[in-house]
């Protein structure tokens, strides 16, 4: 049995969906290749449409920020900062998705129901696929957003700040500053809109996205998304200090001071429970 019970994955939802995997062949044709199908990410026009979004979206903000802020005023420099931050995100952005792709991990990236761009929650969780251990990008069709967000935490994966319970696929280590990295990854494309969640406040520029801000996110049915306490079995037990790999047992539970961590020394780093980056 793993150690921690209590931990739930990284995404917008606290509820896993089971269903069958189609891995399809790299081929342009998967671009648009319908709701709940799987395509590999290395090399798919799906991949390739995303990251270019990403891209041209930096690109134009680095063409605003060579046209319009050669000489900013005392006023404008939280703006001016604001944009660079933009742009420095959006950089890091980019070259997680290479990294991802050059990456021995098998990625998938699985469509969730929607038409194309609509508002999805999603997720990133772990499966075996054709005997191959594979992580699930679980996005709304062509949603931006949404694919900035969920590929952050498999490049926190890649860092080892994430593992895997083999049993159910469920992320685990999930804490406060891997969030804030993908919401704030997120908020660099789209700063009108973190979807699909409403919080107590609308984030107006980086530092808005803090911890507090995280833990007053709600679904759209009212729902908080992460909780703190035991007795609350609705929201997704977050840590409160960064949890990776090698995190000891005293760490862990100071970071999850809800959860039943067991009493193994280094907790996650059991590879008959859990699934981690070697």
């Amino acid at each position: 049995m793993p150690a921690i019970v209590n931990f739930f994955h990284v995404g917008r939802t606290a509820t896993i969906c089971t269903c069958l995997v189609f891995l399809l062949g790299r081929s342009d044709a998967a671009a648009d290749p319908g709701p709940s199908f799987y395509v590999d990410p290395k090399d798919t026009a799906e991949w390739r449409l995303l990251r270019d979004s990403i891209r041209q979206k930096k690109e134009g903000l680095e063409q605003e920020l060579r046209e319009r802020w050669n000489s900013p005023s005392i006023e404008q420099i939280p703006e001016y900062n604001e944009l660079q931050q933009r742009i420095t995100r959006l950089n890091a952005v980019l070259k997680n998705l290479e990294n991802l792709k050059k990456s021995k991990q098998h990625y998938v990236l699985k469509n969730l129901e929607g038409e194309p761009g609509q508002v999805s929650e999603g997720g990133t969780v772990y499966s075996v696929v054709d005997n191959v251990p594979t992580i699930e990008f679980r996005i709304g069709r062509m949603n931006v957003g949404s694919f900035i967000h969920e590929t952050t935490h498999g490049g926190q994966f890649e860092k080892k700040e994430l593992v895997f319970d083999k049993t159910n696929g469920i992320a685990i280590g999930d804490d406060l500053d891997d969030e804030i990295e993908a919401y704030k990854a997120e908020y660099a494309y789209n700063t009108a809109e973190l979807d699909p969640l409403i919080s107590v406040s609308v984030p107006r520029c980086f530092d808005d996205i803090t911890a507090s801000w995280i833990l007053g996110l709600q679904t759209k049915k009212g729902e908080y998304l992460f909780s703190l306490t035991k007795e609350d079995t609705a929201g997704t037990k977050i840590g409160l200090l960064p949890v990776n790999l090698n995190i000891d047992l005293k760490k862990l539970r100071r970071a999850f001071p809800c959860c039943d961590v067991g009493n193994s020394d280094r907790p996650l780093k059991n590879a008959e429970a859990y699934y981690y980056k070697q």
